[in-house]
Parts: structure tokens; sequence; C-alpha cells
């Protein structure tokens, strides 16, 4: 059985109206060439490949030709568009590196119902806090 195709919430195809993707196609392409890791926000790219699809009626690949990444890259954007509200701003690269989500944390949250997202998100952030205690193994010899 096909998987639904998911629909956008009305708030979020509002915002996407008025993106101008072109414009942020651009500021992509420029700070990934000043920066190895690009740290433009994940909203923004998601809002614009959003507007690329949902308003423009692109297709995965052509968004993804447009932006030099691969069809994957767009679908975790994408994705971004369905989480709660609040749950996407835990994705702002202001936030310290332990207190923000990973666009990989996309995948895991979508399997979430959307209000129990922020829950999830919270336990995801503090999993990978516990996880990041320094570990001091000692070898065989008890040192």
């Amino acid at each position: 059985m096909a998987h639904p195709r998911r629909t956008l919430p009305p708030e979020v195809r509002e915002e996407l109206v008025v993106v101008d993707w072109k414009k942020t196609i651009v500021e992509y392409h420029e700070t990934k060439k000043r920066l190895t890791n690009c740290e433009m926000p994940i909203g923004k790219l998601a809002k614009a490949i959003g507007a690329m699809k949902y308003i423009e009626n692109m297709a995965r690949s052509e968004v993804a030709v447009r932006f030099g990444e691969h069809v994957g890259w767009v679908d975790a954007r994408t994705r971004f568009l369905f989480l709660h509200p609040m749950v996407q701003g835990l994705f702002d690269h202001k936030l310290a590196q332990g207190d923000r989500l990973k666009i990989s944390d996309v995948i895991s949250l979508m399997s979430v119902p959307r209000d129990a997202q922020l829950a999830a998100a919270g336990r995801l952030i503090q999993l990978r806090k516990r996880s990041a205690r320094p570990f001091y193994p000692y070898n065989r010899r008890g040192l």
C-alpha cells in the first residue's frame, strides 16, 4: 500500500506564497562558498524548498539541481515543514550545540503525531545530552 501524500498545514502554505526562493538559492550558494559547513538556517531553506515544490510545482529532482544537492537532502528539508512550529524552533543554529536538534532528527519526529512532537523532541535532546557525558573506560589492569 502506498503512503498517502501529506498535505501541508494551511498556515504553512500561506507562508510559502510570499517566500523569495530564488534569493534563498543565491544566498545558499554564497554561504556554501564561504563556509565548509553551511550554517544557513534550516527553516529558511525548508520554506524556499516548500515554495518551489508546493507553490511552483517543481519536481524534487529539479529543486535538488538548483541547490546543487541530492534528492534526499531536499526531502529532509521538506519534512521540516510538517513539524510543529515550536519543534521547528529547536533547530535554530543560534542555540547551543547540545540544545538543538539535527536535521537527521526530522525523520524520527515525523513518525510522531504533530501534537506530541514537542515532548519527543525534548526527549531526543535529553538523550543526546546524557550520551555526551565523558566515558572513561579503564583497561584490563584496572588503571
